[in-house]
């Protein structure tokens, strides 16, 4: 049998009264750790629901909801598997197979009460609790295709331009800038919404009185600009001498 470097480590993870970040390379068995730590929850909750875990992806959050379904399956066996990190996992299933029949939950009938979920459809959860803090008065749903939700919102924002407001001088600005081209600016606008991550947090500093976004702006486009010149004269080196002699 091949010990497992980080075992202790591995174990650590599992403390449920503690947070951890764990960063590991792929194949490394982060998912069955994920799992791991599910489980260990799982069966220190009188409710599955009191457990959430959060995915980027529909397919990773179903993968992790089979995968934790099948441990509860293995579980339901007494043998205990020969390797150690899948005797880890059965040991836990079996845990929590016991809190399941202690408190009714059927989960490997009722698999839906276990949280797992992705971002987009944990917001909407609570957006959907929120009704009047969220000021939609239908139900939410989640788009598979937002670029006619950023359409509207661009649109929205451009049919602002009669009002007397600071944001109708920055949209004539920007008119002004772009020759007048509505299309282009629509295009534009809807391009950074879909990257709205990559900025937001910077839009979210401007608003401090004692920030000066134009200079850290300026100073981000100093350094991409760097980056790329820097990039370009390390992939010329090797061809340094032939340039010079042409230049010659």
């Amino acid at each position: 049998m091949v010990d497992v470097v980080d075992a202790a480590q591995r174990a650590r993870a599992l403390d449920y009264r503690t947070s951890f970040a764990v960063t590991a390379p792929a194949g490394s068995g982060k998912t069955e750790l994920l799992i791991q730590r599910c489980l260990t929850l799982l069966a220190r909750v009188e409710k599955p629901e009191e457990i959430l875990a959060i995915t980027f992806t529909r397919k990773a959050a179903n993968e992790m909801r089979s995968r934790i379904l099948a441990a509860l399956v293995d579980g339901q066996c007494d043998d205990a598997p020969s390797e150690a990190h899948k005797r880890n996992t059965w040991m836990l299933a079996r845990h929590v197979l016991q809190q399941d029949a202690a408190f009714g939950w059927c989960l490997l009938d009722n698999p839906n009460r276990l949280r797992i979920q992705t971002i987009d459809s944990f917001c909407m959860y609570l957006v959907q609790r929120m009704p009047l803090l969220s000021r939609l008065g239908t139900e939410a749903s989640i788009s598979d295709d937002p670029q006619a939700l950023y359409k509207q919102a661009t649109r929205r924002l451009l049919a602002r331009l009669e009002e007397r407001t600071s944001i109708s001088e920055d949209l004539q600005r920007l008119l002004k800038h772009l020759d007048n081209n509505t299309t282009r600016i629509e295009e534009l606008l809807c391009s950074i919404l879909a990257k709205r991550e990559q900025w937001l947090r910077h839009f979210a500093m401007a608003r401090q009185s004692d920030f000066d976004f134009r200079h850290y702006l300026q100073n981000c486009l100093k350094e991409l600009v760097v980056d790329a010149l820097n990039d370009c004269g390390d992939a010329l080196q090797p061809f340094e001498s032939q340039l010079m002699q042409s230049i010659d």
